[in-house]
């Protein structure tokens, strides 16, 4: 069965002083509950919880859900949109050993992967469950 990336949409960071989300975050697919990244601490949650929004941050470190959606890409278990910010994105990022063996997926020096990450999350939660993943990525 395959996961069908069907919609991304891009939005410019708010400071905290711009207020609420608005509620046209939610009215899409009329979604209360969202799931996100660590990025940001608190932030998020709060401004979420403003709008009457649930936001659960991920069980998976930004590396491991790279680690396990790349497999599923591979095994063409995910089909993406051709969106030119996130093709490039996913492009350029880099697998990296530290000494201890560990890896790490982030972009290059000074790149960004906001929307790469967004879509490998989604497709991981989707495909996974938020907390059936596997380690792909040794420790």
């Amino acid at each position: 069965m395959s996961c069908v990336s069907d919609a991304v949409r891009l939005r410019e960071p708010r400071t905290q002083a711009c207020g609420a989300l608005g509620p046209h975050w939610s009215d899409h697919r009329r979604s209360r509950l969202w799931w996100g990244d660590r990025y940001g601490g608190e932030w998020p949650r709060q401004r979420f919880q403003a709008d009457g929004i649930s936001y659960r941050p991920s069980e998976m470190a930004k590396s491991e859900i790279y680690c396990e959606w790349l497999p599923l890409l591979n095994r063409h278990q995910v089909e993406l949109l051709d969106h030119v910010r996130m093709r490039t994105q996913l492009c350029e990022l880099e697998r990296r050993t530290a000494r201890g063996g560990r890896d790490s997926v982030d972009p290059a020096a000074g790149g960004h992967d906001d929307v790469a990450n967004a879509v490998a999350g989604a497709v991981c939660l989707t495909k996974l469950g938020p907390s059936q993943h596997r380690q792909v990525c040794p420790e």
